[in-house]
């Protein structure tokens, strides 16, 4: 697994099949990077990509950005190319080969990992694999896409999956690509993020997250599987109204608004007729509706037995 001072002395790393280099030029960005690729595994072969956290910020374009939110300042200077710079100071400059980020910020950790997390969507989008913010749970071998917004429940499944057997591919974000025969998944390696109230017992030795407003807990990086896996259909997880859960229906045009709105933002128009394909066809998949019940004591059994309905409705019964 990736340890920061793996990183201060270089490291490649499998991402989602490109070997990728990670490096840093001093303690804290190097473990800023370890903490948010700290699940992948380290790979031999020449690296084709370079991940690099720095002390000091890279130059932004002269220019006004291209775009502006509340959280990023995104400039496009060449084709192929994107400039981020966070509220917070951090900035990150993406090309197909190769990220480099840096800055200062006040609550470093959260900044670097959103910042580097939407550089790592650009990178991707250029390799044919389109990040999509949403977790990925498999059982024998194929794959089931998880959607939901911020808070959803998405790790809280993700967790309760993992007591039920299932392997976790991710909680936070998964790339998706096209095969000739279907749609296949992998996460991006990220340790499992899953708040304090799910783990009572905590079975998994987790660590508290640094700089996270949620609470929430890390789960050791061994438990997040690697690799791609067949698609086979795909969750919309909310909470319930009532102490205990359900899985209900969902319609494909549903799923598809659900689907669009959880994708990594498509500003190049070459990025949007990658990402169509494979919309269609996640939208044509099997599909529910998972509701977490709101009873903590009642919570995780309801999820195993939610997911074992999921399992039935999907054919991925043994």
């Amino acid at each position: 697994m990736v340890t920061a001072q793996g990183v201060l002395d270089r490291c490649t790393i499998d991402l989602l099949g490109l070997p990728t280099e990670l490096a840093a030029d001093e303690p804290r960005a190097a473990h800023a990077l370890a903490s948010v690729l700290g699940a992948a595994r380290l790979a031999d072969a020449q690296p084709s990509v370079r991940v690099r956290a720095c002390s000091s910020a890279p130059a932004v374009p002269a220019a006004p950005p291209t775009s502006s939110t509340p959280e990023f300042e995104t400039w496009r200077p060449v084709r192929g190319e994107l400039v981020l710079r966070h509220r917070s100071g951090l900035t990150a400059r993406a090309t197909s080969t190769a990220i480099d980020i840096g800055g200062n910020a006040v609550h470093f950790d959260a900044s670097f990992r959103r910042t580097l997390l939407s550089a790592l969507a650009h990178l991707l989008s250029q390799h044919d694999r389109s990040v999509v913010h949403g977790a990925a749970i498999a059982t024998d071998g194929r794959a089931v896409l998880v959607l939901g917004g911020t808070g959803s429940g998405k790790s809280t499944l993700a967790v309760c999956a993992l007591r039920a057997g299932w392997d976790v591919l991710a909680d936070d974000l998964v790339a998706l690509r096209g095969s000739s025969s279907s749609t296949m998944i992998g996460g991006v390696p990220r340790p499992l993020a899953v708040p304090s109230d799910v783990l009572d017992d905590d079975p998994f030795d987790t660590q508290p997250i640094a700089d996270d407003q949620r609470g929430r807990r890390e789960l050791p990086p061994n438990v997040v599987a690697s690799g791609w896996y067949p698609l086979v259909g795909a969750i919309v997880v909310d909470h319930a109204r009532e102490a205990r859960g359900a899985v209900e229906r969902i319609d494909s045009h549903a799923l598809l608004h659900d689907l669009l709105g959880s994708w990594a933002p498509l500003e190049d128009p070459r990025d949007v007729r990658q990402v169509l394909p494979l919309a269609s066809a996640v939208a044509r998949s099997p599909a529910a509706v998972v509701r977490l019940g709101r009873d903590p004591a009642t919570r995780a059994a309801d999820a195993a037995a939610s997911l074992e309905e999921v399992r039935s409705r999907f054919g991925l019964l043994a």
